[in-house]
Order: structure tokens, then C-alpha cells, then sequence
């Protein structure tokens, strides 16, 4: 793992480093908290070791600086201390380290100290990972994996933003399949499903990597597109459609599918994400039930 020591006696700084580096880590050293602050602002460290009597900031403020932090939760804290008098465990604890280790140490002490901080890190591993999931599959379709219409509304929000600081309108694309249900009869729907799967993809990999593809139900999609007016708006989702003129492979069959795209301009046509997602529906809904071609920009 990737350790910070911090601690401004020499000698006691090296004999850490090295002992960490003998058990596989990759350490850090400075000898003031000033240094180690800014090395925690830019940088993850998953065991951090602080010496209490450091000049300037001394370790307890350093720590309880550290948890304030975005990622303060993610690093297993050490303070290494000579004080003995009472009440020092406490205050330790209190400013949010995880354990300390009295001085003078001994290899034997280290050795003991460090077997828990080793678990302790990788319980906190394990945490964050999982809380990573439960985030990420809040946010996305379980399907496609593509975003989902929560993370949808979030990305035109930032849209939104990015818009009114550049003074540059953006698009949103509602798109919907035509012949899917045709699919899902005559080939399952499990088939449907890998469709889904494969269309999410082509438009993936059709847009930029700032674009927001989304789906956000049944065999609706969703793109978000930066710096796009009318007539550039218009372009991509011809393009776009272009990239349904070549069928796609499934279980062995080749299936073909077509789609209906309905256009919203920021600011033009709604002022929020939600009036946006109305104005594209609209037009989409529009774009299909009139058969006035693929793609029809919102009144």
C-alpha cells in the first residue's frame, strides 16, 4: 500500500520508512505537517503515520484536518507519541486516529502495530469498494451500465451550468427504437436484451467522451451533447441514426432496428433538465407518430 510518515526526527523517520519498504510498501517521508498536508490534498494514502510533537501543526491537528477531508475516511491513522500521561489515548482517539503507538518502539511493537493496521486497511478497502457499487448502481442502468435517468438529470444540471458560464447552448437527444417490440416477439427477450446492450454501446462509442449517454427506460435513450446549436445538433443525430443502417448481430441473427430522435436545445426549449426531457419526448413522440422523418428538433 501506499504509506505518508510523518515525522521530523531523521532517524526515527528512516528506521519507519524502511521497516514499511521491508513489508512491501510504498512510503512517503517528510519532516513537517505543512509538508504532509499538502501531500494529502493531491494524493490517497491508505496508511498515513503522523508523530504527535511535530513543529508548526503538530499530528493531532494534522488528523483531525485530515478526516475534514474528502478522502479523510480512506486512510488508516497512526499516531506515534512519547507522551504518557493520562489521557492521551483519548485525545488521540478523539481527534480521529485510528491507533498509537507509544514511543520508544520496539521492532516487536511495530511488528504488532502495523498486522493491524495492515487488516484495518483493507476492511476500509473493502468498505469504500462497496460503497463504490452501491453508488455506481444507483446511478446506472443494471442492463447496459449506461447511466440512468437520476445520473441523467445530474448531467444536464452540469450541463446546465457549463452552458450559462460559456454562453453556449447544449442538446439533449431523446431516442427511442423503432421495431423493437418486433424484436422481442420473434426472438425472445432475452435477445431484446443483448440488443439493448449493443445499441448502448454503438452510441457510446458514436459521441465524445464529455457526452452523457443514458437509458432511461424500456428501449429509450438519452444523449447529452456539449456546445451543440441547432444545425450541429441536427448533424450528429444524422449521424447517429447512420450508425443503424448496419444491423446488428445477436444469438447468431442478424437484426435491424431503427430509431426516432427527438431534439431539445438549452436555452431555447426549457430552462431545467425536466422541461428539457418534456421538450425532447415531445418532439420524438412527434417525430414517430407523424412519420415527419427521424429526427425533429422541439418547437
Amino acid at each position: 500500500m501506499k504509506a505518508l510518515i510523518v515525522e521530523d526526527d531523521p532517524d526515527i523517520r528512516s528506521l519507519l520508512g524502511s521497516f514499511l519498504s521491508t513489508r512491501g510498501h510504498e512510503v512517503t517521508t517528510v519532516g513537517d505537517a505543512e509538508a504532509g498536508q499538502d501531500l494529502l490534498e493531491t494524493n490517497e494514502f491508505p496508511l498515513v503515520i503522523l508523530d504527535w510533537a511535530l513543529p508548526g501543526m503538530d499530528g493531532v491537528q494534522l488528523c483531525r484536518w485530515l478526516r475534514t477531508t474528502p478522502k479523510g475516511d480512506s486512510s488508516f491513522v497512526l499516531l506515534t507519541t512519547g507522551r504518557e500521561e493520562a489521557g492521551t489515548l483519548p485525545a488521540v482517539l478523539d481527534a480521529g486516529a485510528n491507533d498509537f503507538l507509544p514511543k520508544p518502539f520496539t521492532i516487536d511493537s511495530l511488528n504488532v502495530r502495523m498486522a493491524v493496521a495492515e487488516r484495518q486497511v483493507e476492511e476500509i478497502r473493502k468498505r469504500k469498494r462497496a460503497e463504490q457499487q452501491l453508488a455506481h448502481q444507483a446511478l446506472h442502468d443494471p442492463l447496459t451500465d449506461l447511466p440512468n435517468r437520476a445520473l441523467l438529470r445530474d448531467r444536464l444540471q452540469q450541463a446546465i451550468a457549463r452552458a450559462d458560464r460559456s454562453r453556449r447552448p447544449f442538446a439533449l437527444f431523446v431516442m427511442d427504437l423503432d421495431g423493437f417490440k418486433d424484436v422481442n416477439d420473434t426472438y425472445g427477450h432475452a435477445s431484446g436484451d443483448e440488443l439493448l446492450i449493443q445499441v448502448g454501446a454503438r452510441l457510446r462509442g458514436a459521441v465524445r467522451a464529455s457526452d452523457t449517454v443514458a437509458r432511461v427506460g424500456g428501449d429509450e435513450f438519452a444523449l447529452v451533447l456539449s456546445e451543440a446549436d441547432a444545425e450541429g445538433a441536427r448533424s450528429i443525430a444524422e449521424k447517429v441514426l447512420a450508425l443503424f443502417a448496419t444491423p446488428f448481430l445477436v444469438d447468431g441473427n442478424n437484426v435491424s432496428v431503427g430509431a426516432s430522435v427527438g431534439i431539445a436545445l438549452y436555452p431555447a426549449h426549457g430552462p431545467s433538465p425536466d422541461a428539457l426531457m418534456r421538450s425532447a419526448d415531445s418532439a420524438m413522440y412527434r417525430a414517430k407518430r407523424d412519420g415527419s422523418g427521424p429526427v425533429l428538433i422541439a418547437a
